[in-house]
C-alpha cells in the first residue's frame, strides 16, 4: 500500500457514520484492528494537529539523544584539551597555577551539568539518583582523563586534579540542586 494512503482512508472513514468495523469506528477493515485503530488515532492526531504519543515519544528520545551527544562531546573536548603536550602558560606562576585549577574545575561542572540534564526526565522531580550518577560518572571520567596525561608526554597525571574535577562537579550539581528546589517551592520559575 503506497506511503500515506491508510492516512487518506481513516479520514474520510472517520466521519463517515454508516463505516464501522467490530471494534472501532470507522474501521478500514484491517485484519489487525490494533493496527486499524492505532492508524486511525494517529490519523486522527494529524488532522487535528496533535501530537500521537508516538510523536511525543519519538521528539523524547531525540531531545535525549541530542543532550547525550552534547555530553559525549563535551567529553571529546576534555580529552582532546588532555591530549595537548603543551598548554598556554600564564607569566605568572602562581596565576597560571590557579587558572589551570579552575579550569579543571569548570571543565568538570560542565560536564555534570550535562549528564544530570541528559539523565533528567521531562518534567521530572529532581532526582537524587540522577545527582548521584552524574556525579560518579564525571568522577570516573576524571579519573580516566588523568590516566589518559599519564601517556601524554609533557603531561601528568595527578589525584589533586581529580579532586578538584570532583569538587567542581558537586559545585554544579548542588547549585543544579538549589535552582530545582527553589523552582518546586515556586519561587523561581
Amino acid at each position: 500500500m503506497p506511503r500515506g494512503t491508510w492516512v487518506d482512508r481513516v479520514v474520510r472513514t472517520r466521519g463517515d457514520s454508516t463505516a464501522s468495523g467490530p471494534e472501532d469506528e470507522g474501521c478500514l477493515g484491517c485484519e489487525d484492528q490494533a493496527t486499524c485503530r492505532r492508524a486511525a488515532r494517529l490519523a486522527e492526531a494529524v488532522c487535528c494537529g496533535r501530537k500521537s504519543e508516538h510523536g511525543v515519544w519519538m521528539t523524547e528520545l531525540r531531545n535525549r539523544l541530542g543532550r547525550w551527544l552534547l555530553v559525549l562531546t563535551w567529553m571529546g573536548i576534555i580529552f582532546w584539551l588532555s591530549g595537548q603536550p603543551d598548554l598556554p602558560h600564564h607569566p605568572e606562576g602562581w596565576a597560571d597555577i590557579i587558572l589551570k585549577k579552575a579550569g579543571h574545575m569548570a571543565e568538570y561542572a560542565i560536564l555534570a551539568g550535562l549528564i544530570w540534564w541528559a539523565c533528567q526526565k521531562r518534567g521530572g522531580r529532581l532526582s537524587g539518583r540522577v545527582l548521584v550518577y552524574a556525579l560518579g560518572l564525571s568522577g570516573a571520567y576524571a579519573i580516566s582523563d588523568e590516566v589518559h596525561q599519564l601517556f601524554v608526554p609533557g603531561r601528568s597525571g595527578q589525584a589533586l586534579d581529580v579532586a578538584l574535577d570532583i569538587l567542581g562537579a558537586i559545585v554544579a550539581l548542588l547549585v543544579i540542586s538549589g535552582f530545582a528546589g527553589w523552582r518546586a517551592a515556586g519561587q523561581l520559575r
